[in-house]
């Protein structure tokens, strides 16, 4: 009895005792605000030059028509994703235990996921097309990320993000462009 009664006041003196606050040191964008890590850069290549300025952009022509890059989905293009997303998906969705049209807060990093994939899509596209490149068609073209966007989403709170990812394609000839 007396243990129960000694373990009750210190627990509740302890709500009126003053906090210790460690200061967080926050060096860079990724390694404070997100749990990923992009892949590193491959070894051989040669780095291509773009023909639009895209700031931040790295493409590697890595033969045999694969190449590598590094880019950014920019960070407000996200957010506007993920609102439009949530307000979509608010219209249908139906959760036992939430109101019709309330999405429950385990639902938010899947949310976020979509709107980092569409950015991304988005952002390669772009960065695709201004080194004067297409992928190719079918299955042979398709563009491999190569960070977890699941990852990203969960350590995503805002601004722009990076990754790396590689493809199959081929030079746009001069007349296409």
């Amino acid at each position: 009895m007396r243990l129960i009664l000694l373990l009750l006041l210190f627990i509740g003196s302890a709500a009126f005792s003053p906090t210790v606050q460690t200061a967080r040191h926050r060096a860079s964008f990724l390694s404070a605000s997100t749990s990923y890590q992009l892949c590193p850069e491959p070894p051989g290549g040669s780095v291509m030059e773009a023909e639009a300025d895209l700031k931040g952009s790295k493409m590697k022509d890595m033969g045999d028509g694969s190449f590598w890059l590094q880019y950014k989905a920019d960070g407000g293009e996200v957010s506007k994703l993920r609102t439009q997303i949530l307000k979509d998906a608010s219209k249908k969705a139906q959760f036992p235990g939430f109101r019709k049209g309330q999405i429950p807060p385990y639902a938010m990093p899947q949310m976020t996921s979509f709107a980092l994939q569409e950015a991304i899509t988005n952002s390669l596209e772009v960065v695709v097309a201004a080194y004067g490149l297409k992928t190719l068609s079918g299955s042979e073209g398709n563009i491999d990320v190569k960070e977890k966007v699941e990852d990203i989403a969960r350590g995503w709170k805002e601004g722009d993000v990076e990754y790396t990812a590689t493809f199959k394609g081929e030079f746009v000839p001069q007349e296409d462009k």
